[in-house]
């Protein structure tokens, strides 16, 4: 099967997924005046979402760590069909939040299992990269899904548009089934046979594009952390997820996750507390109607797709220029929106895109380096404060603007963008963690 064929279906999955999650996002009003209620019950839909996705995330995960990874992934996708189906059909928003919660369910296990599976496709020495390279499906869902379901939501209706996504994840749901793999894949760096490291270097290796000596994430040439150790593999024949047996190797682990968790909360949270509202943003800030607003969403989706290319290929050699930038754009943005004048509001929110895009690989990239080898571990406590972040910045953003508006809500993600960059100014330098709390050994 063509790598490129399967690169698109696992890319689609994700830009599938991130599409219907910021679905309320492209349609508020709409959706508000046919349900016939106010805008921030709206937002709740995407607090739901992404709540529901945070709390059962990782259990999840957990369920299913035992099935198939390729059959895990045809579930979540027919379950978003099913929800999208139920969501079209809503007669209410509360029948509305029951269906984005059902989905929400499944939203953490797909973005967990398709890096993985991504990874082991590739190179010994590409890993990293391909299970990073994943991820520009969600900033493709900016480029094209949201404005796309913008646009279909004007033409044909919000419920309409809801249905399409449900074909789109059912169709998904087959090609998946014919070019995914059951299990790990083998390559020309090695195989699963026990004693070796699925997912990793072998016992003695630097793990991804490292040499002898360098260190790579949390890893040092010569030693194998996290759940790879003492021939320990991330899965077995059969393609199901085993969960480490043992603590990773590297005490400074827990603090690094713990730091990245941290960071991407703030980060995240700093986005979803206004953009969820970019709608209204336009609308009474800029005079964007109806009609104008799929092509703003078009050339911010553009904006960030560039930043994504670029951001991809320099992140490793100007990790913490790139960062401070993306960071400080996204705390200054919002202050551009509040106090600028219309015209400055539209380029803002069209250079919007570019921060925001560019946050996800940047925060990725950031695991990758901190955890090594235990980046899957990583990876999951990532998803999961990405989700959080979601859903804690969508659910103040809407109270603040019912009790105080535009203006104060734009205000406080300025503030919470600014101590996410402060953050990272102390604790987003290699080397430097939260503290973590010590082990004991049992006598």
């Amino acid at each position: 099967m063509s790598v490129t064929v399967r690169a698109v279906v696992r890319g689609s999955v994700l830009l599938t997924f991130m599409t219907a999650e910021l679905l309320p996002t492209a349609l508020l009003p709409v959706m508000a005046a046919d349900l016939a209620v106010s805008e921030q019950s709206i937002a709740l839909l995407i607090t739901v979402y992404a709540g529901v996705a945070a709390v059962l995330g990782v259990p999840m995960t957990i369920m299913v760590r035992r099935r198939s990874r390729r059959g895990v992934i045809i579930f979540c996708l027919l379950v978003l069909a099913l929800g999208q189906l139920t969501l079209a059909l809503s007669p209410s928003v509360t029948v509305a939040l029951v269906s984005r919660g059902v989905v929400g369910a499944v939203h953490t296990v797909v973005f967990a299992l398709v890096p993985v599976v991504a990874a082991e496709l590739a190179d010994q020495h590409r890993r990293s990269g391909a299970a990073g390279s994943t991820f520009i499906g969600t900033s493709v869902a900016m480029v094209a899904g949201v404005p796309l379901v913008a646009w279909l939501g004007q033409l044909l209706g919000w419920r309409a548009t809801a249905i399409a996504l449900g074909v789109l994840a059912l169709g998904l749901a087959v090609g998946a089934g014919r070019v995914l793999p059951a299990g790990p894949a083998r390559n020309k760096a090695g195989s699963a046979r026990a004693g070796e490291v699925t997912g990793s270097a072998r016992a003695g290796e630097v793990t991804g594009s490292a040499r002898a000596g360098e260190v790579t994430g949390s890893a040092r040439a010569g030693e194998v952390t996290g759940s790879a150790r003492n021939g320990d593999s991330g899965g077995d024949r059969r393609g199901r997820l085993v969960p480490p047996t043992r603590a990773p190797g590297n005490p400074g682990l827990i603090g690094s996750i713990a730091t990245v968790v941290v960071l991407t909360v703030l980060a995240v949270g700093a986005v979803y507390l206004a953009y969820p509202f970019i709608s209204l943003l336009a609308d009474r800030r800029a005079g964007v109607g109806a009609t104008g607003f799929p092509l703003l969403l078009v050339a911010h989706g553009v904006l960030g797709v560039l930043a994504v290319l670029f951001v991809s290929r320099w992140i490793d050699r100007s990790r913490g220029r790139i960062s401070v930038a993306i960071l400080a754009l996204l705390t200054i943005s919002p202050l551009a929106v509040a106090f600028g004048s219309p015209a400055m509001v539209v380029l803002v929110l069209v250079l919007w895109g570019a921060p925001i895009a560019s946050l996800p690989p940047m925060l990725h990239t950031d695991v990758s380096r901190r955890a090594g080898p235990a980046a899957d571990v990583a990876s999951s406590a990532y998803v999961v404060a990405f989700q959080v972040g979601i859903a804690g910045g969508s659910a103040i953003g809407a109270q603040v603007l019912q009790l105080y508006g535009l203006t104060s809500m734009l205000v406080v993600a300025a503030a919470v963008g600014f101590v996410a960059l402060v953050f990272w100014a102390v604790f987003g330098r290699d080397g430097a963690v939260l503290p973590a709390v010590p082990r004991t050994r049992a006598s």
